[in-house]
């Protein structure tokens, strides 16, 4: 940030060391700085669907650091959208503003507008596979338990070299077999995502669940324990309800 912040004084004018001072921000976790930055940049007309992918993404980060409890949570989301909104209707074929998007919707729980979205940036994209992992998630949260698994499973199948979301894939088809009842592929899926990613407290606490359903209390209060410790705080209640 040190040599960034140099050559701006060098050439305050340079809109590309600024985006570029945006994007650290954001990396940063410095929402509203990054935020500033590129509205100040938008006023000048200039690199409009970049400025407005990246605002769409800084918003939406923001949302997620804020935890569900702030009410603005939800009006990060819709500006997150917003600006999503503004670069496919400029230009559909910008992958990152149809991403962001379909997350922003996820985690303001308009599935069936994310449902939509992600077909119309499938037909855009027929080759994404990351796309079908989301539209699997979403079918998920519709209840549509095999489509999810069958739109999952092409991912997963794809040797992603993505870990995360692939530790992602893994969790939500293990929550899709266990609505299904099939305890045992669940339980599969849900140690595969924590092979890829060890630090998830929610599959941890899903995982947990799937053992207490099972009969399995000692193995569940385990999990519990270690979701507590990476921060979910739900999992504190199901320690002090089974695990004393």
């Amino acid at each position: 940030m040190f040599y960034v912040n140099l050559a701006l004084e060098e050439n305050k004018s340079d809109i590309k060391f600024s985006l570029l001072k945006s994007d650290i921000y954001c990396d940063l976790k410095q929402y509203d700085n990054s935020i500033d930055i590129l509205k100040s940049i938008k006023s000048t007309g200039h690199f409009a669907d970049t400025v407005n992918v990246q605002l769409s993404l800084s918003y939406y980060e923001k949302g997620n650091s804020l935890g569900l409890e702030n009410k603005s949570v939800g009006d990060n989301y819709k500006l997150s959208i917003e600006k999503a909104n503004e670069v496919i209707d400029a230009n559909p074929y910008f992958y990152l503003a149809h991403d962001v998007k379909v997350k922003a919707l996820h985690n303001s729980t308009n599935h069936n507008e994310a449902m939509i979205s992600l077909n119309y940036a499938i037909e855009l994209f027929p080759d994404s596979i990351q796309l079908k992992c989301f539209r699997g998630i979403e079918k998920f949260a519709l209840n549509d338990f095999q489509g999810a698994i069958d739109d999952l499973s092409l991912y997963i199948f794809s040797t992603p070299s993505n870990l995360e979301t692939l530790s992602l894939a893994h969790r939500f088809r293990a929550l899709s077999y266990e609505s299904l009842r099939s305890y045992e592929l669940a339980l599969e899926d849900y140690n595969q995502s924590l092979l890829y990613n060890s630090d998830d407290p929610y599959t941890y606490f899903n995982r947990g669940a799937l053992h207490l359903l099972m009969g399995r209390k000692a193995e569940a209060c385990n999990d519990f324990r270690k979701s507590a410790d990476l921060g979910d705080m739900e999992a504190y209640d199901q320690i002090a309800a089974h695990c004393n």
